[in-house]
């Protein structure tokens, strides 16, 4: 079996934390900050770390590994929400539709929009599980031009995938303004640009730990703050105020990300923090069912504004509270095989 990769599982589990901050509450910059990195730096990583596969090797795989979770998590949705339609219990979020989730899962999309194949009918959201939809057939898509691309020296090579890249990502945003595809496959074709990133970081070692490195991963950080001082980025819809800065920025952040926990291994251990980082998919279905199902955060801001609590301070709170949770349930769920077995990243 390989050997993980410490700060990459850790560079996973602050991810997830971002994803969770980002669902509870993230104001302003802060919250373009966060959506900046939170989704793509999975992607990035998955770049880094991807070697050519034959297609079938990639899609099977993917069924495994993605597929198989997602579906889990949306079967579970379902059934809690088919038991809160026709029992109230408290602290339960009520139903009104049974076939609500099961659309939502079918169709995969991370918001609700009536912009669909379906015109005009409004598709309800499956949550933050779209991006392992977007994952699969990113992966399949990244692979085709990889294998495409097999015969080239390494400068050809990046050349033709940046170029791809461009041309998917143009073509995402163009299609995403007019239809939400199904299966979240405008966000697969915007993936691209992050896994020829985190290729890119890899080939041109750029994760060496040396001053050069060091200063574009600061580097980086700027222009992902600079990013998210200029506007949104929403990578589950293809939306952006400034698409190209956005997307350099996303890039960027996640870049930063990799070499600061690059960095920090060589001087602590992190195996806490990188065996979250590993069941972190577990952390992404329980943070799902949560927010799908319950209205644990509802009450608790409730009982917080009563108590005077300000509305930032609330929201803190809310962050601390849900992450906490969150990772608690993790740990309390890992220690079941077929949990490990469905979720667990490989």
């Amino acid at each position: 079996m390989k050997k993980r990769i410490e700060w990459i599982d850790c560079v996973r589990a602050v991810g997830m934390v971002l994803i969770i901050i980002g669902h509870t509450y993230a104001v302003g910059f802060w919250q373009n900050l966060v959506y900046a990195i939170n989704v793509p730096i999975f992607f990035v990583l998955s770049g880094y770390l991807t070697h050519r596969k034959t297609i079938r090797q990639t899609a099977l795989g993917g069924v495994r590994t993605l597929l198989v979770p997602y579906g889990v998590t949306a079967l579970l949705i379902f059934f809690l929400s088919l038991v809160s339609l026709h029992r109230h219990v408290p602290g339960m979020i009520t139903t009104a539709n049974w076939n609500h989730f099961l659309i939502a899962a079918l169709y995969g999309i991370g918001t609700p929009s009536s912009q669909t194949i379906f015109h005009g009918t409004v598709i309800p959201a499956i949550g933050a599980i779209w991006f392992l939809l977007a994952m699969y057939f990113g992966n399949i898509i990244y692979q085709l031009l990889l294998n495409a691309t097999h015969a080239l020296s390494r400068g050809k090579e990046t050349a033709v995938l940046v170029g791809a890249s461009l041309i998917l990502a143009v073509g995402a945003f163009m299609v995403s303004a007019v239809i939400q595809l199904p299966w979240s496959l405008g966000p697969a074709l915007l993936s691209i640009s992050f896994y020829t990133a985190g290729h890119i970081i890899r080939e041109y070692r750029m994760m060496d730990l040396n001053m050069r490195n060091g200063i574009l991963a600061l580097a980086g950080l700027l222009l992902c703050c600079w990013s998210a001082v200029r506007g949104q980025f929403w990578f589950n819809t293809g939306y952006a105020t400034d698409p190209l800065l956005k997307m350099l920025g996303a890039m960027a952040g996640s870049y930063f990300l990799m070499y600061l926990f690059k960095g920090i291994e060589t001087w602590i251990s992190m195996r806490g923090l990188a065996k979250l980082g590993r069941l972190a998919l577990i952390t992404l279905a329980f943070h799902l069912v949560c927010l799908s199902v319950f209205t644990d955060t509802v009450i608790l801001e409730n009982h917080l504004a009563a108590w005077g609590v300000t509305s930032n301070g609330v929201g803190i709170i809310l962050d601390v509270y849900r992450i906490l949770l969150c990772e608690l349930a993790t740990i309390i769920l890992a220690k079941f095989k077929l949990v490990r077995k469905v979720f667990a990243i490989r």
